[in-house]
């Protein structure tokens, strides 16, 4: 198993840990599909894929000593059917909702579900339910598109990985020059700088931990259209990606709320390893970066961050939050937690860009896709819980133009408080792209 999955089910055995972080781990995508699927052909589907893809059948188990990973013969659910045809279509949707929060847990039998609901005129609706344990965003776009494959009868371009090759690669990526790799992290983000005051901080509220995670506010597509096409042209051309930017103009702004100089914030970095370019899991790896400057010009932190990310890529993969380590102990001293900040790209939007699919991704993305009497459109899931971190930016994609969107604690953060920190963002964002706010 990988250290993710290793600490996802130590969090699935702990009665303490809340249910909505649970909820949060499943990944779900659906589509709304007219007119409706052949049950045969999606049970061909399925199949196909569960063989190509070995996480999709993987199960924890307990060994004599310590957790295993088993690759079992088959998926232990098969294509879920659910016939909703005779309700409502409000009901209808009521139920989708309420079977995609079904809990599921790293501990859970089945950890993978494609489950097809048969919604008659309405046509139907196709739901991926996937385990965090066993899958990452960048994995849904191929899971989306090795079935769009298989239905289409495409060939594939060799076997897929295995969970067992990725492990393997993993481990042995890990141990490679770990001393140096540590000592690295260590001189980056020692000493831990001092808490910001500010979001549960700020209201007198314990840490954020895993086990308490609640509901979330969210403030979706905080910059106007014009502010996003300026950035977008800004990042083209200075050659700084939008996301340098945004991840800039979000530290200042929260170093300048918070009154403090630095600031440490959590992001993911997804397939390092191109021979994992195939592999359906959850290769996830936490990168932390500690960032200051907060009265530098915004391209000139920009720059500095696009920097400091090239040159920490080098010395991954390597838990460096890892339980044992020196920086997890000084960070939990100062923050009791390591769910504060994070600045995270929720959809793949590069593998997406280099599909064969790329038309469908884009299409489906902005809300229908409609080929003579087929029509796909994105089915679109409530989601409350939103981040295991208590502040968070996520990027999005419209129209290839970047955008953002900000999630918060609802107990450390109103919807004034987002409010006051997206102006931020925006305002530090127009200055530079010469647009107002």
């Amino acid at each position: 198993m990988s250290n993710y999955q290793r600490m996802l089910l130590e969090l699935a055995s702990d009665p303490a840990t809340s249910e909505l972080y649970h909820e949060a781990n499943i990944i779900r995508w659906a589509l709304r599909i007219s007119p409706a699927l052949p049950e045969r052909t999606m049970r061909r589907a399925f199949t196909a894929l569960v063989e190509r893809h070995d996480s999709l059948r993987l199960q924890f188990v307990r060994g004599s000593d310590d957790w295993e990973a088993e690759i079992l013969a088959s998926n232990p659910k098969g294509l879920v059917v659910k016939d909703v045809s005779d309700l409502a279509a409000a009901e209808q949707d009521a139920a989708i909702q309420a079977y995609a929060i079904t809990p599921m847990t790293a501990l859970s039998d089945c950890l993978f579900e494609l489950v097809l609901f048969k919604c008659g005129q309405a046509g139907d609706v196709l739901m991926f339910r996937v385990q965090h344990a066993i899958i990452d965003g960048y994995s849904v776009a191929i899971l989306i598109e090795d079935l769009l494959k298989i239905v289409l009868r495409t060939p594939f371009r060799g076997p897929a990985p295995s969970h067992g090759e990725f492990i393997a690669r993993r481990l042995a990526a890990i141990e490679k020059n770990f001393d140096e790799k540590m000592s690295y992290w260590e001189s980056r983000l020692l000493p831990i700088p001092e808490p910001l005051n500010l979001g549960r901080r700020a209201k007198g509220l314990p840490p954020l931990t895993l086990q308490n995670i609640g509901k979330f506010h969210t403030l979706q597509q905080i910059l106007p259209s014009e502010i996003a096409d300026g950035l977008d042209a800004l990042a083209r051309s200075s050659g700084i990606s939008a996301y340098c930017y945004l991840y800039a103009a979000y530290c200042q702004t929260i170093l300048e709320l918070g009154n403090q100089e630095e600031v440490i914030v959590r992001s993911v970095i997804s397939r390092l390893d191109s021979k994992m370019a195939a592999f359906v899991g959850a290769e996830v790896q936490a990168i932390f970066l500690k960032v200051g400057q907060r009265e530098e010009p915004l391209d000139a932190l920009a720059n500095t961050f696009s920097e400091k990310l090239a040159e920490g890529l080098e010395y991954l993969p390597i838990s460096m939050m890892g339980v044992h380590s020196k920086i997890r102990e000084e960070y939990h001293a100062k923050e009791g937690t390591d769910c504060r900040f994070f600045v995270h790209i929720p959809n793949p939007t590069g593998r997406m860009s280099n599909s064969p699919f790329r038309k469908l991704f884009d299409e489906v993305g902005k809300g229908k896709l409609s080929l003579g009497a087929l029509s796909i459109e994105r089915f679109h899931l409530v989601n409350e819980t939103g981040s295991d971190c208590e502040l968070r930016l996520n990027l999005v994609h419209e129209d290839a133009v970047v955008n953002a969107e900000l999630l918060g604690d609802r107990e450390g953060y109103s919807i004034g408080d987002l409010e006051s920190i997206a102006l931020g963002i925006v305002k530090r964002v127009a200055e530079h792209c010469g647009t107002k706010t």
